[in-house]
């Protein structure tokens, strides 16, 4: 980038701090106090009304230059954006200081009122819950509610000397709350009395707040409401903790606890059992379609029919909607109806050979839903049904074309499931588009194994004000990142199964997911040229001023607009991982990039290695390192997502100031961890805070190195560790109450009081003084978490992480996005993409598919077919009835049979090791069945004898990817009779009697086209019951779809495979 690309106004400012005139090569280089006057400068400068209707970002523009020559600027050089900040509103104006004054005066009244006993129990439990309140950062009425019946009817959760309620939300969520110092002594106090076991559980919590307060006397001008008080607590809080837990204390700010079973692993370094290897899922009692027998899929060998296709799906939808009581059978009913009309549907989808694959499984699932009910509803009308066809059917074509679901994978499927969900064009349509997904992919989960999918919920609760259930509060504690890592560097190729290269991959998956936050695919579609390491570093590691840039790029895409960003990771990192980052490096630099840009890349050597993909496959990498997750996490939800949480969650946690280093922690565990200590450096460089300064610079910082908009969608789903800085916080600001105020509440006299304030023996690790002794006596009231049966995190031995892994086979992936280009109109940079091939390599193919089109469908090709009703399963006769084949643009789709699929994929692994005299006369047979053979024909047709030995030849090539022996058929056309001699001098002359390879012919007596050929094809199995019947079923009605055999187009897709991906 020169300098004449920049704005004008940029130019005559560094010219003017240049001094001179800048040639078109120079780099104009500033020293770091220019550049923060030129920021300021050009900041005023792009503000101004001229430069704010054309919406020109100067200070954009002069970061980018700097950037292109980042080589010619030291390593300690900073630049700055601008960043807009919205100040939140103030928790305190002028008008609520009289509500301060209240609170101030309900406080005195609480203090007054500790030593007295309560005359009223909803007086007692009043205070309590006032304490809660003021004390405690308990202000939403859900949870405050919550805690109410667990006073009532319930208990505590304790663990050790640790102890928390788990308080229900109004969205269904689990919320973790510990007491405050000053609670904490209230429970124990209520917990002692005996009173209220004998008392009403049906009490509101506003009415006992409201009975309690009334002994203040305050004499309020209105009924005390609960949103008044909520709001004089919060302005009275804005004196004393930070301004960004205010709004989260009321629930105007989302955000989450971590769940139980995390919160169990944090407090107790442990994790639950899992095997090492999964067997079987045991499915959901409560899922009543279980057992779903699926429908053969029959597909067209060549193309899908849309006008069938809007056809077929048109009458399935008026049988639904026409669905009406057979007068000739009144006692008939309403589910034998549906089931008429369920197997209605399904006779249809048996015969319909166009339907597209998801389409297809689409209108299972509605015949299915008509007899059955689903994990969410009960059965569907057939109206309903009717209006999810409406609703889904067209969108989902657009959208899966001719892929298959079930092939799909799980992030890919679910990016599917967005585009559908976000095309609606309202709140309600999306959350009708997401109801019915949610449904269908059910049904695949229980009829063809397909993985969980969980992002409909977030969807359907915005409609419900739900959105609490879409946040999965999971996290990786630091011991385990430690333990994972461990094993990683430590294990033996034996011992993880995995090679040295693909172990320090792995390694730095999990430091750039678990350090910097990282999404899937935006770690998985790195670049080297995305990693900045200055250049004056010449150490064995990593330099601290090492930059990550994540921008969007032809391969990739980004989320949103927020997620183009730059991370500083080299002062993320600790110097052990940054000597890992360093290694795997270098050894990647050894691989070049010419045939790949990216930093996963192992060569094109196998085993990991594949030639002509730029990127090594996702299932290499993601997998084992999750299954390491969840291995050592005991959890099987774990995802590499999660580690976004856990940066976000631990980040707060350490970057966030502390009230008093003095006072613990609300977890002894987080005191201190190793693996967070070289982040105060990080913070230093990064924020340039004072101590105890007051800030909001941390959360915003965190928020935009995750890669959001704003600090409110990263506290609402990616940190769980609010509540603990809350709690120290609240512990912090709690005031001290008389001796004789603890006494009352401890049930002891003053001197037993005073003991207890200054004894250390038996502590509790989060409370001090007298509340450490309510503490320990409310232990014996609490129910204990039972986690003896689970295990030490780093006593647990992660075993081999060499899974099976589906190596998709390359010219296959070239050829699906070849029909993606050719048959559905996406550009090549995206199918190349998504399919991880290189771009070359499908243009290419490109090449090869317009030959085949010149030689398949144009006015010269002699390829035609006859048009009758009663076509013979074998053969296309030769008369006055035929007609030309009409042109088309669409790729033969692959083998729907299984078994076909698999020959001809065993055909392309097997040319790869032939040699190429054998690989030479393999591309003749291919070619020959382009140019020679239509593809509308059930078989290879031949006219001389010495092309037909030489194809056989070449066929005879594969010795392992089919058996040739009894699977050849040969049949001989003729005008002559069967049993004439002229027929059998014409078979003689095609020297097949002395042929080494059996075969088998088929001769029928009918009298054939003039011009004799010999046709030939591959058979699946000789004499098998599934011959016999495609036999019997090819006599009948259905003679078109089963006339030809899956072998034999397995051979037939395998010579068009290897014609379209050669070079």
């Amino acid at each position: 980038m020169n300098i004449f690309e920049l704005h004008e106004e940029i130019q005559l400012r560094l010219q003017r701090l240049n001094g001179k005139s800048s040639g078109y090569t120079e780099v104009v280089i500033l020293t770091q106090q220019q550049y923060n006057d030129l920021f300021w400068q050009l900041l005023k400068t792009q503000q101004s009304q001229r430069f704010k209707e054309t919406g020109i970002n100067l200070v954009e523009q002069l970061n980018y230059y700097i950037a292109a020559h980042r080589s010619a600027y030291p390593a300690s050089f900073s630049i700055s954006a601008p960043v807009k900040l919205k100040r939140p509103a103030p928790p305190a104006k002028q008008s609520s200081l009289s509500d301060i004054h209240i609170i101030e005066r309900l406080d005195d009244f609480f203090h007054s009122n500790l030593t007295e006993s309560q005359n009223q129990y909803r007086s007692y439990l009043g205070r309590l819950l006032y304490s809660a309140m003021r004390y405690g950062g308990l202000l939403r009425k859900d949870y405050l509610n919550s805690l109410k019946t667990l006073l009532l009817s319930g208990q505590p959760q304790s663990y050790k000397k640790l102890l928390w309620f788990e308080l229900q939300g109004a969205a269904g969520e689990t919320h973790i709350w510990q007491p405050d110092n000053m609670t904490v002594q209230l429970i124990n106090h209520w917990y002692s009395e005996q009173e209220h076991e004998q008392k009403s559980s049906e009490l509101d919590t506003l009415k006992c707040l409201q009975t309690y307060l009334q002994g203040a006397k305050l004499n309020l001008k209105t009924k005390l409401r609960f949103s008044w008080l909520v709001q004089a607590i919060n302005s009275r809080l804005s004196l004393e903790i930070s301004p960004f837990s205010l709004s989260l204390l009321t629930g105007a700010q989302p955000n989450l606890t971590l769940k139980p079973q995390v919160f169990y692993r944090l407090i107790s370094k442990k994790s639950p059992a899992l095997d090492l290897v999964k067997t079987s899922v045991i499915p959901d009692e409560g899922n009543k379609i279980l057992n779903i027998t699926p429908i053969g899929y029959a597909s067209h060998t060549r193309q899908y029919d849309q006008q069938q296709t809007l056809a077929c799906l048109k009458e399935i939808k008026a049988l639904l909607r026409q669905l009406k009581r057979d007068p000739a059978k009144p006692n008939q009913s309403r589910q034998q109806m549906h089931s008429n009309v369920a197997k209605e549907i399904q006779t249809k989808l048996k015969e319909n050979t166009y339907l597209p694959r998801a389409l297809h499984y689409l209108l299972h699932w509605a015949s299915v839903r008509l007899t059955s009910q689903s994990r969410w509803s009960g059965k569907l009308s057939p109206s309903t049904i009717a209006s999810y066809l409406d609703t889904i059917a067209n969108p989902l074509m657009l959208a899966f074309a001719e892929r298959n679901p079930i092939d799909i994978e799980p992030d890919e499927l679910s990016e599917l499931y967005i585009q559908l969900i976000d095309e609606g064009t309202s709140l309600i349509s999306q959350t009708k588009r997401a109801r019915i997904l949610r449904d269908f992919h059910i049904y695949l989960e229980v009829t063809y194994q397909v993985s969980p999918c969980h992002l409909f919920q977030q969807y359907i609760a915005k409609s419900q004000r739900l959105e609490a259930l879409t946040v999965d509060a999971n996290i990786l504690m630091p011991w385990e990142y430690r333990h994972a890592c461990d094993f990683l560097l430590n294990s033996t190729e034996q011992q993880s199964g995995l090679s040295y290269l693909q172990t320090r991959a792995l390694i730095l998956l999990l430091i750039l997911g678990f350090r910097c936050g990282l999404r899937r695919r935006e770690v998985y579609f790195l670049r080297l040229q995305d990693i900045e390491i200055p250049t004056d570093a010449k150490s064995d590691r990593l330099s601290d001023y090492a930059t990550l840039y994540i921008t969007p790029h032809e391969q990739r895409s980004l989320k949103t607009t927020s997620a183009e960003r730059r991370i500083p990771f080299g002062l993320l990192l600790n110097d052990a991982e940054k000597v890992i980052f360093f290694e795997y490096l270098k050894a990647r630099q050894k691989f070049g990039t010419e045939h790949s840009p990216y930093l996963f890349y192992f060569g094109d050597q196998p085993p990991l290695g594949t030639s002509g993909r730029p990127l090594v496959l996702e299932g290499l990498l993601f997998e084992p390192l999750t299954i390491l997750l969840k291995r050592i996490t005991g959890d099987d939800s774990f995802r590499f997502h999660h580690l976004r949480h856990s940066f976000a969650t631990w980040m707060l946690w350490n970057w966030q100031e502390k009230p008093s280093n003095e006072y613990p922690p609300p977890i002894d565990i987080l005191k201190s961890a190793s693996e967070f200590v070289h982040l105060k450096k990080a913070k230093s460089v990064l924020l340039h805070l004072t101590e105890r300064q007051p800030t909001r610079k941390v959360l915003h910082t965190i928020s935009a190195m995750i890669g959001h908009a704003g600090p409110g969608m990263t506290l609402f789903h990616y940190i769980h560790s609010a509540s603990w800085l809350i709690w120290m916080e609240l512990n912090n600001s709690t005031p001290n109450i008389s001796r004789e105020a603890e006494a009352a509440l401890a049930g002891v006299d003053v001197r037993t009081a005073t003991r207890a304030r200054i004894e250390t023996t038996n502590p509790v690790p989060a409370y001090l003084g007298m509340a450490g002794y309510a503490a320990r006596k409310l232990l014996k009231q609490c129910a204990p978490i039972q986690l003896e049966h689970w295990q030490k995190t780093t006593a647990r031995l992660p075993g081999s992480l060499d899974l099976s892994v589906n190596h998709q086979v390359l010219e296959l992936d070239i050829y699906r996005a070849l029909i993606r280009f050719i048959n559905h109109g996406i550009p090549k940079e995206i199918c190349a993409e998504e399919a991880n091939i290189e771009l070359s390599r499908l243009i290419q193919a490109c090449d090869n598919a317009a030959y085949f089109f010149s030689q398949q469908f144009n006015e010269a090709s002699q390829f035609e077919h006859k048009k009758r009703s009663r076509n013979h399963k074998r053969f296309i006769y030769k008369d006055s009835a035929r007609v030309n084949i009409s042109a088309i643009a669409e790729l033969p789709a692959p083998p729907a049979s299984a078994k076909s699929l698999n020959i001809a994929l065993r055909m392309a692994k097997e040319f790869n090791q032939l040699t190429k005299q054998e690989q030479g006369e393999i591309f003749w047979a291919a070619r020959y069945a382009i140019t020679s053979c239509s593809v509308i024909w059930p078989h290879f047709r031949f006219y001389e004898v010495t092309t037909l030995h030489r194809f056989i030849n070449a066929i005879h090539v594969f010795k392992k990817a089919f058996a040739v022996t009894q699977r050849m058929r040969f049949t001989l056309v003729s005008r002559a009779p069967l049993n004439s001699e002229q027929r059998e001098l014409q078979w003689q002359s095609w020297s097949l009697a002395n042929w080494q390879t059996p075969f088998r012919d088929n001769r029928t007596n009918k009298e054939y086209a003039p011009e004799g050929y010999l046709a030939i094809d591959f058979v699946a199995n000789k004499g098998s019951d599934v011959s016999r019947q495609r036999k019997r079923l090819a006599r009948g009605k259905s003679q078109f779809q089963h006339r030809r055999r899956p072998s034999e187009y397995g051979v037939r897709f395998g010579l068009y495979l290897l014609f379209m991906v050669s070079i």
